[in-house]
């Protein structure tokens, strides 16, 4: 049976069904693109 996980998106208070064991996000298009992004700058600020 599924878990249910927490969003680990920053500002994300969703709960949801990953269909992947590695999933993270409840919609990778939106709190998993928002988190890349962030890691990007992170290394690339100077």
């Amino acid at each position: 049976m599924r878990d249910v996980r927490e969003c680990e998106g920053a500002d994300c208070v969703l709960l949801f069904l990953p269909a992947n064991p590695r999933r993270r996000w409840c919609v990778a298009s939106a709190c998993g693109n928002r988190a890349r992004v962030a890691r990007y700058y992170a290394r690339h600020k100077p």
